[in-house]
């Protein structure tokens, strides 16, 4: 999964833990960052975070390989379907509660 030529969206790094992380069921690439969707309800994400678009908290500013989210809203949850725009990101729980972050300006 590859995105624009500025090095950030090179995604597949042998670095994340495949076992633990579980079989990878969806993924969803925007212009800036993707996000990895397993069969254990997991989300990763890798690329640019500007405007908080990984969900990694203000700390991350890019991620070259699929991390683990780890925020306290979005880490005890269990996502069945995710989506990334632009600068943004959604995705759907198990419960059916719909969890966004990144640019909200429209």
């Amino acid at each position: 999964m590859w995105g624009k030529d500025e090095g950030h969206k090179g995604g597949g790094g042998e670095d994340w833990e495949r076992e633990e992380a579980g079989e990878v069921v969806l993924v969803a690439c925007g212009a800036h960052s993707s996000l990895l969707l397993t069969d254990r309800g997991r989300l990763y994400t890798w690329g640019s975070s500007e405007f908080g678009a990984l969900g990694q908290g203000s700390k991350a500013t890019t991620a070259l390989t699929p991390t683990l989210v780890t925020s306290s809203v979005l880490q005890r949850r269990r996502f069945v379907h995710v989506a990334v725009g632009d600068e943004h990101a959604a995705a759907v729980t198990s419960l059916g509660n719909v969890y966004t972050w990144g640019q909200g300006c429209f």
